[in-house]
């Protein structure tokens, strides 16, 4: 059985992604009809983690690899989604929300615009969401909530990234159109001597950022399902 270390969160995740508890959830046909899409808020928590990942950077930089991950796995297909970049420089997403959220962390430039009550169920209004969708000129929004834990091997000496994702996505007229729940495991790994990362803050950020592709892989597989 594995010995992750889980937290709130991503203990439910993990149970969702291991019983099918309907995580999944997909409007096909306005899902299908998207053209344009931004990612409004990437929000970390990292829970304890101790030693490295426990700079700020390490959380700011990874949210920022992730939402860039994320524009290029789902750009070129069904839709475009907008360049970080472009986001960030946009006065309608830079006056939306707020920069800071107390224990939690986006990329540099990014916005929290759920609100602390659902910042971890990553869900916006019906409101909120048409207003985003319209003042970004986009046919939908997503929203993505990251929660850290670590997949301990090696006597425990060393860990992979092992987190659990929260992503949903509402059309311009406020409506759900996406929404999934999965756990990603990293490749490369970590030194953890005594549950403490002991690792350069780039392998921290690449390990993090590998187990959000795993974790956007298998969603990705579930849609290819309904496509």
């Amino acid at each position: 059985m594995r010995q992750a270390i889980l937290k709130g969160a991503l203990a439910l995740a993990v149970l969702c992604a291991s019983t099918g508890c309907g995580s999944f959830f997909v409007q096909k046909d306005a899902y299908l009809s998207l053209k344009r899409v931004a990612v409004v808020q990437h929000a970390i928590n990292p829970h304890l983690l101790l030693g490295t990942a426990n700079a700020p950077e390490a959380k700011t930089q990874t949210a920022e690899e992730n939402v860039k991950t994320f524009v290029k796995e789902f750009s070129g297909g069904r839709y475009e989604v907008v360049p970080l970049e472009e986001l960030k420089a946009n006065p309608a997403y830079t006056a939306a929300g707020t920069a800071e959220l107390e224990g939690y962390y986006t990329a540099p430039g990014m916005r929290f615009v759920t609100g602390a009550d659902t910042v971890e169920k990553a869900t916006l209004t019906p409101e909120a969401a048409k207003k985003l969708a319209e003042d970004l000129r986009v046919d939908a929004v997503a929203v993505v909530y990251e929660s850290w834990g670590l997949q301990p091997y090696a006597l425990g000496f060393k860990a992979k990234a092992y987190s659990a994702f929260f992503i949903n996505m509402y059309d311009r007229n406020g409506t759900r159109v996406w929404g999934d729940v999965a756990v990603g495991e990293s490749e490369e790994g970590m030194a953890t001597p005594g549950g403490i990362i002991a690792t350069e803050l780039a392998n921290v950020v690449l390990n993090f950022n590998q187990s959000y592709k795993a974790a956007l892989g298998t969603m990705k597989n579930r849609l290819a399902s309904v496509q």
